[in-house]
């Protein structure tokens, strides 16, 4: 039985998470996946040509290798995973969950304020913190 993109990114992210925890690099590999899900965004190709079966695999590791080398070796542990296995078409679900995973790890909460009139500053800094 097939696994959906959520299933994917959730057991994924979990995994991501842990082993970045463990490291002790938590922060790294988060601030690495926003800067990757930023890429992705600005580049479709990108997933597009990780994720084509018919381009040899040497071939995607040399592109991988061409965009990740200022990532952290944990990162990049976890790229060579996900090419191994065929999972880069779930990439933005999987660091869209790791993103939710990290949040509640650090209590950190989002949302919007919708207000009929202007804020002041002193207003928007009660809301924020």
């Amino acid at each position: 039985m097939a696994l959906s993109r959520e299933e994917i990114a959730s057991r994924y992210s979990k995994a991501l998470f842990a082993y970045a925890q463990d490291a002790k690099k938590l922060d790294e590999v988060h601030e690495d996946m926003n800067v990757l899900l930023q890429v992705a965004k600005e580049n479709p190709d990108m997933l597009r040509l990780l994720s084509d079966p018919i381009i040899r695999k040497n071939q995607k590791e040399e592109f991988l290798s061409s965009f990740s080398g200022e990532f952290s070796s944990e990162t990049k542990n976890f790229l060579e995973f996900l090419l191994e296995y065929g999972r880069f078409n779930a990439l933005t679900e999987i660091i869209k969950a790791f993103d939710a995973l990290y949040d509640e790890d650090k209590n950190i909460a989002s949302g919007t304020a919708v207000s009929a009139i202007n804020l002041d500053e002193d207003e928007l800094n009660r809301i924020l913190f």
